[in-house]
């Protein structure tokens, strides 16, 4: 049953709405609740996707696309703090918050959510000879900064898209390699290194 808030238009599960909050937000509505509504974040801030490009310098900022939030219902209205309707007609997009293949979005997510880590994608499908996803995972750590990069390629036996391989290097000592065969091993290499000075210190001192 269609509910109406605060106007003409219906806060319905499917339709798409524009955070005022922070332009460039949009969400989908799920499912609405007595007083709530169950959102998934399509599109991030346009500050947010800033950071994300342009590597935020405290390596703080997390691609906001495809997280769960749920929003009173009295915001949806158009004033400063609220939402604008967008359409009624987005019930089709959750499944496609991202362009990338699951397994290489679930991969930037990773980078993303880790400290100190500056993530850069080239996408190279379509291109002759290419068709391909490389993921740079530039780390920064206390002791040295680090490049990590990936590589996705399509899998014929699954028809989806796999780990293909990955290698790492020190900046001090560039033609020093570290090869990395699975995404478990990639996993790792981020977990030891990709952690803030801050994060050492709470290691250290055991608080």
């Amino acid at each position: 049953m269609a509910r109406k808030i605060y106007g003409i238009f219906a806060v319905t599960p499917g339709s798409v709405w524009a955070d005022l909050r922070a332009h460039g937000r949009t969400v989908l509505v799920e499912t609405v609740e007595s007083d709530h509504a169950v959102c998934t974040t399509l599109t991030n801030s346009d500050e947010v996707h800033r950071l994300l490009n342009q590597a935020d310098p405290c390596h703080t900022t997390r691609d906001m696309r495809g997280t769960i939030s749920r929003i009173r219902l009295d915001r949806f209205r158009p004033t400063a703090n609220g939402f604008e309707y967008v359409t009624s007609a987005g019930a089709h997009l959750s499944a496609r918050v991202t362009t990338f293949p699951t397994p290489v979005q679930r991969a930037i997510d990773y980078g993303h959510n880790l400290h100190a880590v500056r993530v850069c994608v080239d996408d190279l499908r379509g291109v002759p000879g290419g068709d391909t996803i490389h993921i740079d995972f530039l780390i920064t750590a206390p002791d040295e900064f680090y490049e990590l990069n990936a590589t996705w390629a399509p899998d014929s036996g699954s028809g989806s898209w796999a780990f293909d391989w990955a290698f790492a290097r020190p900046a001090s000592q560039q033609n020093h390699c570290i090869p990395l065969d699975t995404w478990a091993e990639v996993c790792a290499f981020l977990d030891r290194h990709a952690v803030s000075d801050a994060h050492r210190s709470t290691r250290r001192t055991g608080a």
